[in-house]
């Protein structure tokens, strides 16, 4: 049976936010799927605009995909064919959809009815971990679902540079939307901050009339896990700094999300303080690499009390982790697993 992966790549707002799908697509490269790639520019496209002719001509391209395995990352970026392709697909073929992403939580609303109509057409789903699985079934996706647990993060085999315990505390990530680490900086606190990432205008006035804090600035997504200095990255997001809880649908967003920050700091060889209701707190608790806290006072008095030894037993675990993300070991596992149930 052959085996395609549909590579739907927005163009041209390309950021470190497309590495997981991009990720995703070469690992299953090397499981033999054969890459079909379609470049679509999302919302930006108009009935008149040449770029929908091109969509068009590409479409005719999975007319003659039949009786195979395709791959297809969720939500879909395959602009107005979006429905048409999944239709097409899903007659002729068994379809793996692996679900990035469901926009009406970060909305804050209901279901949106698409959602579980395109995740239904698959043959199998793979799921971003147990809470999100539980999510699907609530929302109504009845088809088979396996579990990433947490999502690679492709690497050449660079030797990371040996992390030893100091007081600092790594945040990489968008710090634009990041709404809280501002109350964060102005925490009292023994230990230093990290600071890598886009910011706004405003928020860059405020960075610099704050001490204990570094900020580092924005590096690629490739290069930034050799840049990460701190001896913990922290997973956490919303406007306040007392609970994920209360800090809106970003916040909230963490209760069923598995972050890619979450790899990207294994990835750098170091363990992570996350929020305790997190769905991604099961990963790290069961594996021994980090902290779960349930606000970012904790840190404070964590800090003070984590010694050498201990530390450097996180950062092992951390790294026999890593070894298997930057070489696509998760993904691969799941496909395999969805292959065998299809």
């Amino acid at each position: 049976m052959d085996k395609y992966s549909i590579d739907s790549r927005i163009l041209p707002r390309i950021n470190g936010g497309e590495k997981a799908r991009q990720d995703a697509s070469n690992i299953v490269s090397c499981l033999g799927y054969k890459n079909v790639s379609l470049s679509c520019f999302g919302d930006t496209i108009h009935i008149f605009n040449f770029y929908i002719l091109l969509e068009i001509i590409n479409f005719f391209r999975f007319i003659k995909i039949k009786n195979s395995i395709v791959f297809l990352q969720s939500p879909f970026s395959l602009g107005i064919l979006n429905h048409g392709v999944l239709n097409l697909l899903s007659k002729k073929n068994k379809i793996i959809i692996l679900s990035h992403d469901l926009n009406f939580i970060r909305a804050g609303r209901k279901p949106f009815r698409y959602e579980v109509k395109n995740l239904n057409k698959a043959s199998c789903v793979i799921s971003l971990n147990k809470k999100y699985t539980n999510l699907l079934r609530k929302i109504g996706v009845r088809v088979p679902i396996v579990e990433l647990d947490v999502w690679d993060y492709l690497l050449p085999q660079r030797k990371i540079p040996s992390h030893k315990y100091s007081t600092v505390v790594s945040f990489v990530g968008n710090l634009a939307k990041s709404e809280f680490f501002p109350d964060w900086l102005r925490l009292t606190r023994h230990y230093s901050i990290e600071l890598i990432g886009n910011c706004s205008c405003e928020q860059k006035k405020d960075l610099q009339n704050e001490e204990k804090y570094t900020y580092r600035g924005i590096f690629d997504s490739e290069s930034v896990p050799f840049q990460i200095t701190g001896s913990f990255g922290l997973v956490w997001d919303g406007s306040s700094i007392e609970s994920c809880d209360n800090g809106g649908s970003w916040g909230q967003y963490l209760k069923f999300n598995t972050p890619h920050k979450l790899s990207l700091y294994i990835s750098a060889g170091i363990p992570v303080f996350i929020w305790d209701q997190a769905a991604a707190a099961d990963f790290v608790r069961e594996n021994g690499i980090g902290i779960t806290i349930k606000s970012l006072h904790e840190i404070d008095s964590i800090m003070g009390a984590l010694d050498e030894i201990s530390y450097v037993a996180m950062t092992k675990r951390v790294r026999l982790l890593r070894e298997k993300i930057i070489k696509g070991e998760f993904l691969k596992k799941a496909i395999k697993k969805a292959e065998d149930m299809i």
